[in-house]
């Protein structure tokens, strides 16, 4: 049977909403931040004491470093209200209170000392300019962002939202707005899942992404012919900044006869600027060895762009994978770009080092379809598309476990 390749069926979409989308963020970045903006703060320390302790209270205000939780033992001597010094909340000898009882119980504010208890609180009371500040501690919910404001942790080290598993764990949603001014920053983001950017989902925004570590989301495909895929994230229609960040052990897996795609990062009709990150161990599609029940392959285990001016720039993209099809009849087996993948479009790449990626059928390291690329000043070492010679592959297909070209025009050197 003859193999084919084909660029993938997004590209005539209607692009009024995007044109829509870069006027509007224009409008907003003259304008600047409004005046008054505040930062309002959230706090949720997950409890592991079982024994004692039932439900999270609100920050102590006369210790910034105690947490607050419920003790069912005498709740009518102390209002229900502990003082535990331990940041995991075990109760150790000679626990105090921290003020006196009930006081920490007042209603959330949003300040400080009475930050609200879920981060989608802290969003609904925030305001274009306002920053919601997530104190340390463990969030298990799904957060959807609103234009102009911005969302800071304590550090990926320090304050992880766990998501639900059915959807991305934060979403920008942008059809109405440019979302230029928003930043996320901060957190381990990590069990999301859906259709398309388990970790993160930008859609027609702008947004700063820096400093966190994007891990262990888990997209599957389940529609036919829709733009779907993005591990970790999902660009479409938007121009954000994704700087700095940790990419790692996101999947994506198709039970459809489309390819699962970007493991890490899928990016569509855009120009995202993705600089300084490391994209590890991130994969498409399954090994065909197991015995899932999937026939998928994918393309593009670390990053796959479709027709977007994406800049790629000073990242360590290594350890991707781009799995082939187990039935080697099929019309298309994919298995492309274990590190990138790029269709179409006018990427640039610059000044990476890919390595240690690796393919079911071409391009390990870099897979370039039908693109004007700009590809220049990368180390591209140790990649491998070998997949397929343990499965006795049919003769006429071309590897190149470094780079494979194909149908495409640009700057390569």
């Amino acid at each position: 049977m003859k193999h084919t390749r084909t660029v993938d069926p997004y590209l005539h979409l209607p692009l009024h909403w995007c044109r829509r989308a870069v006027l509007l963020a224009m409008v907003m970045l003259a304008l600047g931040s409004p005046l008054g903006a505040e930062t309002l703060y959230v706090l949720n320390p997950r409890c592991t004491d079982s024994e004692t302790m039932t439900e999270i209270g609100q920050v102590c205000t006369t210790d910034a470093d105690c947490s607050l939780c419920y003790d069912d033992s005498d709740p009518a001597a102390t209002d229900g209200v502990l003082c535990v010094m331990d940041e995991d909340c075990t109760v150790n000898p000679g626990f105090t209170l921290c003020q006196a009882p009930g006081v920490c119980g007042r209603d959330a504010t949003g300040s400080f000392e009475f930050p609200f208890r879920t981060i989608a609180n802290g969003m609904d009371a925030a305001s274009n300019g306002d920053t919601v500040q997530v104190l340390p501690g463990y969030y298990d919910e799904d957060v959807v962002t609103k234009t102009g404001v911005s969302l800071v942790g304590a550090g990926r080290d320090r304050t992880t939202i766990d998501g639900l598993g059915n959807g991305p764990v934060v979403l920008f949603n942008f059809l109405g707005a440019g979302g230029a001014g928003n930043r996320l920053e901060g957190f381990t983001i990590k069990g999301g899942g859906g259709l398309r950017g388990g970790g993160v989902r930008i859609i027609f925004g702008s947004p700063t992404i820096t400093n966190n570590l994007i891990t262990e989301n888990h997209v599957t495909v389940t529609t036919l012919g829709i733009p779907a895929g993005g591990g970790g994230i999902y660009v479409g229609d938007g121009n954000p900044f994704i700087t700095d960040n940790f990419i790692e052990l996101n999947t994506v897996v198709s039970n459809t006869l489309d390819p699962a795609k970007g493991g890490g990062i899928y990016i569509l009709r855009a120009a995202p600027f993705i600089a300084n990150n490391i994209i590890r161990h991130n994969e498409v599609g399954e090994d065909p060895a197991l015995a899932s029940g999937r026939d998928n392959g994918g393309n593009g285990g670390g990053i796959f762009t479709l027709a977007s001016s994406t800049t790629i720039t000073r990242n360590l993209v290594c350890g991707n994978k781009a799995w082939v099809k187990k039935d080697r009849t099929s019309t298309y087996l994919f298995g492309y770009g274990g590190g990138l993948e790029l269709q179409t479009g006018y990427p640039r790449v610059a000044d990476n080092l890919i390595i240690d990626n690796s393919s079911g059928l071409g391009g390990a390291g870099i897979d370039i379809f039908l693109a004007s690329a700009t590809v220049v000043n990368n180390t591209i070492h140790g990649n491998v598309a070998t997949q397929l010679l343990a499965l006795n592959p049919p003769p006429g297909f071309s590897y190149g476990g470094g780079m494979e070209i194909v149908g495409s025009t640009g700057t390569i050197f």
